[in-house]
């Protein structure tokens, strides 16, 4: 019934899209840009060579086009409705963009580029439509004489301004760009982005000329000459545009756009606050005062900048291990403290490793002491072992220095299962690989099947495996199946497991292994058409949405496709994008975040590990793994990481997908950390979008991959992607 139901889905959409004949489909503009972006034009046909993919990406992209300059318009018009455009209309095209564009280039940095100004527009839309929203509602403040409310949603204005002017800058560089790359003209997209930006600015300066009064501040250091040792003092003094002098208010001091010290000005105006460099860069330094006026505060904000040379103070490291023996899957025991001539030095990032494996890393507290925890490796050879604890980089404020401590890695013995499944003509084998009770995970695992037939195969991060074979491998409905794990250069003992399978005692998955959902029944379908072969999933998907709404016609069928679909907004790179699918997923695609806007929640800094930093959030994800919430544990792990990674400017959160932001950092990570937040990005899309989430192995697995992806690069670079 579901192949039967697919396939008549998959009819309408062929028909909708090819139509009865084979020629070109006249496509109408009624966006009146036709004759500066050329999109009044035939829809060339959608098959063919090299000549014809060109023209399928020239039309896509005037298609997408012609709806950014529709938006643009819109929103310097206040009639921002005319953006849901950009929800409804363009994912179709920018899906089959993706693959277009891969296939004629090998790459896809055009289409990137469309989908993060689609992101940015959207949010200056909607940032745009609550400024004006807000704007409305200070203005009846301000006729009822409310000034309490007047000034706090003057306030308000003035950061929804802020991000308004990001936005539109952000926007215009990727306009320009997109120009540059399609050859369209987007004179008229930026010059109406533009022309929001000023409009808003000028209302939000008329409210703060109404509302506020200036502020100067002034910041000059003690010394040009800074380190954790000889700390420098930044002092300045805080006025009003008149020259009066303003009392207890909080100026903070900020290095790389981390909060360094903080000071309260005194009666006469003046702060002074001690700056001792810990993690920046040596040379020199860029160090801002700035002060924030808050809620009904009559003023606003200013700041100032100054400049010291930050030098690289010596450092000592203590390392001890409360247990000098420790086996795979065991919690490294060890405590690090870090001091400069005796003083405990707070924020000292640490590394733990074992042999030469990274297990951990951890930031020291105000005591310079920390615990990183981590766990000990299959992949550290069994035998007399050194912890090494690495404190610091080179290049920054504390000189790089090591602590070392023996422990002994005990061998453990190992345990492996096999099951068999039959799955139409072939033998499905499984099992999971396991030490100490945890599962093994990223292990060599080899399969005989009557001494004919051996494959091999790695586990995953639960220790399980799967291998098929034919069905008619080896005897008339039986198998002696063997499978067998040997490492020499692990921790772990070798172990082999020998089964005898019957065809009367297995159970047939009656077809369950295959992929029967919706979107596996049209990729098998549109094989057979070279048109639907250059479709991506998501487009796929879109299009059999359609058909299918025109054929129920009712909200119902809409809504199946939806959950079918994830109701992504963005297109989700398949494997030969660089991110692969994740079967574990529902049709193995990733889905948008529980917002529905396509957003990653981790990234926007939601949540209870949010205002940690990287290490302190996970040892809370830890934590929630030991609690026995593992899906929880992996969202926590991947939300550090990405807030440590990533250093765009964002607007009420990062618009990027996981595997958009995976995209993105890949080409600026070391290959080892590039790899980690792969692995670290497949568990996060299962435990935050499969079904049945993650188990403690996979999220074991995946907490192992974000602290190797916090590590810093082989050459002392910080664990960011600028």
């Amino acid at each position: 019934m579901r192949r039967s139901h697919a396939f008549g889905v998959l009819l309408v959409v062929v028909g909708l899209c090819v139509g009865p004949g084979v020629g070109a489909v006249s496509v109408a503009d009624a966006s009146g840009h036709g004759g500066d972006n050329g999109t009044h034009h035939e829809r060339p046909a959608e098959v063919g060579e090299e000549g014809d993919l060109a023209a399928v990406q020239a039309w896509l992209a005037g298609r997408m086009t012609e709806i950014h300059l529709d938006c643009a318009e819109a929103i310097s018009a206040g009639e921002a409705v005319a953006c849901d455009r950009l929800d409804d209309d363009y994912p179709n095209p920018l899906d089959r963009y993706v693959s277009v564009e891969r296939d004629r280039t090998g790459d896809n940095d055009t289409a990137r580029t469309f989908e993060k100004t689609r992101n940015e527009q959207r949010a200056l839309a909607n940032e745009t439509d609550a400024y004006w929203d807000t704007y409305e509602e200070y203005q009846a403040a301000r006729a009822r004489g409310d000034r309490e409310r007047s000034r706090r949603l003057a306030r308000e204005l003035t950061e929804r301004s802020d991000r308004i002017r990001a936005l539109g800058g952000s926007l215009d560089e990727r306009f320009a760009r997109l120009e540059n790359r399609t050859g369209r003209d987007y004179g008229e997209a930026r010059r109406a982005t533009n022309e929001t930006v000023m409009d808003v600015r000028r209302a939000t300066l008329e409210v703060q000329e109404t509302e506020f009064t200036p502020t100067r501040l002034s910041a000059s250091p003690t010394d040009t000459n800074a380190s954790f040792r000889q700390p420098v003092v930044v002092a300045g003094r805080l006025t009003a545009e008149n020259g009066t002098a303003l009392a207890g208010r909080t100026v903070a001091v900020t290095v790389d756009d981390r909060t360094v010290a903080t000071a309260e000005t005194g009666s006469d105006g003046r702060y002074d606050a001690t700056y001792r460099p810990v993690r920046t860069t040596t040379g020199p330094t860029t160090v801002r005062a700035r002060y924030e006026p808050t809620g009904l505060d009559p003023f606003l904000a200013s700041k100032a900048n100054t400049t010291v040379v930050v030098a690289a103070s010596p450092v000592a490291v203590d390392v001890e291990v409360d247990d000098d023996s420790v086996a795979f899957g065991d919690t490294v025991p060890v405590e690090v403290r870090v001091s400069v001539l005796g003083r405990a030095v707070p924020g000292a990032p640490a590394r733990v490793f074992v042999g030469a494996e990274q297990v951990a890393t951890g930031r020291t507290g105000e005591d310079g002491a920390v615990s990183p925890g981590g766990s000990v490796p299959a992949t550290v050879d069994d035998g007399e072992r050194t912890v090494t604890v690495r404190v610091s980089r080179n290049g920054t404020a504390l000189e790089p220095t090591e602590g070392t401590v023996p422990v002994t890695v005990e061998s453990s013995e190992t345990n492996l299962t096999v099951e068999g499944t039959l799955d139409g003509e072939e033998l499905v084998i499984s099992g999971q690989l396991t030490a100490n009770d945890r599962p093994v995970p990223d292990q060599r695992v080899g399969v005989n099947v009557d001494g004919k037939t051996r494959e091999t195969t790695t586990t995953d991060g639960d220790g399980r495996y799967r291998v098929r074979v034919p069905r008619d491998t080896g005897g008339r409905g039986a198998w002696s199946v063997t499978a067998d794990y040997e490492e020499p250069e692990t921790n772990l003992g070798p172990t082999t497991t020998t089964r005898h399978l019957r065809a009367d005692d297995v159970a047939a998955t009656d077809g369950t292994d295959t992929d029967t959902t919706l979107l596996g029944e049209l990729r098998q379908l549109a094989a057979g058409s070279a048109f639907l072969r250059t479709l991506s999933d998501e487009a796929l998907l879109g299009l059999a949405g359609s058909a299918l709404a025109l054929l129920i016609g009712g909200v119902a069928g809409a809504a199946w496709l939806l959950r079918r679909r994830g109701a992504s907004e963005a297109p989700v790179p398949s494997e030969e994008e660089g991110a692969p699918a994740v079967s574990d997923a529902p049709d193995g695609e990733a889905s948008p975040g529980p917002s529905g806007d396509g957003t990653t929640p981790d990234a926007a800094g939601d949540g209870p590990s949010a205002t940690l930093d990287a290490p302190e959030a996970l040892d809370v994800a830890r934590a929630r793994l030991g609690g026995g919430a593992p899906d929880e544990a992996v969202r926590i792990g991947y939300g550090a990481v990405r807030r440590q990674l990533s250093t765009e400017a964002t607007v009420e959160g990062d618009p990027r997908t996981h595997w958009e932001f995976y995209r993105d950092a890949d080409a600026e990570l070391s290959e080892a950390r590039a790899a980690a937040l792969e692995r670290l990005t497949v568990a996060y899309q299962r435990a935050e979008f499969a079904p049945e989430g993650v188990g403690p192995g996979t999220a074991r697995a995946a907490l192992n991959a974000a602290e190797s992806c916090l590590a810093p690069s082989p050459d002392g670079r910080p664990a960011n992607i600028a």
